[in-house]
């Protein structure tokens, strides 16, 4: 079963982004250091108010309340708010980080939603 699990972990690291500095189509919400986003599992829709974006990352030594601890220092600094536990606004944007799995290798889902400019 480890076998398994770290075939798994390899897959996800060749298809995952190393580099970024911010999640993808964002310009204000930073990727925490060691967290990596897979692509693969990415989804971006366009409406006729916005854009939803769903992508999921994985940290091998963070777990998920790390995670979200540093999403909620970091975010106040760039204009977003929390409203609950994991749920962030800025304006008619909103963020939700949900915990998929909290121990390490932990596993988060970033759920977005950025309104057009009017």
């Amino acid at each position: 079963m480890k076998l398994l699990q770290l075939f798994a972990l390899i897959f996800f690291w060749s298809v995952s982004v190393h580099a970024e500095d911010f999640l993808a189509n964002t310009s204000d919400i930073p990727i925490m250091n060691g967290l990596q986003i897979n692509v693969a599992e990415q989804m971006d829709f366009d409406t006729p108010t916005g854009q939803l974006l769903v992508l999921e990352g994985i940290s091998i030594k963070k777990t998920g309340d790390e995670i979200l601890k540093f999403y909620q220092t970091t975010l106040p600094q760039l204009g977003w708010k929390e409203k609950s536990d994991g749920v962030f606004l800025r304006q008619d944007d909103s963020l939700n980080i949900v915990i998929l799995k909290n121990k390490a290798p932990s596993k988060v889902r970033f759920d977005i939603s950025l309104t057009s400019d009017k």
